[in-house]
């Protein structure tokens, strides 16, 4: 299955987290998601696995 994010953002209250994000994860590739304490990567998995929704409207997330 191949992840695809564009322009995606969102925000916990006033606390923009992600701001506009564009990848592609082609199938079966193995992917890792590095950054420091706070940067938005726990955020981004829950938003790959469907827990949760972008803030923006025009955000666009395809799993093909």
């Amino acid at each position: 299955m191949q992840v695809q994010f564009k322009d995606v953002t969102m925000s916990y209250g006033d606390k923009e987290v992600l701001q506009k994000i564009s990848f592609t994860i082609p199938e079966g590739k193995l992917v890792s998601i590095l950054g420091p304490s706070g940067c938005g990567k726990s955020t981004t998995l829950m938003l790959i696995s469907g827990l949760t929704f972008p803030s923006n409207k025009w955000s666009n997330i395809f799993w093909r």
